[in-house]
């Protein structure tokens, strides 16, 4: 394979890694909010 076909398969199993790290955390956020429920805002004013 050439450099450049070498880059952009690095760069397509870099981003697919991204992707899986930010699906982890919206069903983390998703379970907790399932669970839990929104957080109550405290108005300061």
């Amino acid at each position: 394979m050439s450099a450049i076909n070498d880059e952009l398969l690095a760069a397509v199993g870099w981003l697919a890694a991204e992707y899986g790290r930010i699906s982890g955390n919206l069903n983390q956020i998703a379970r907790y909010l399932n669970e839990y429920g929104a957080p109550k805002i405290i108005d300061y004013s």
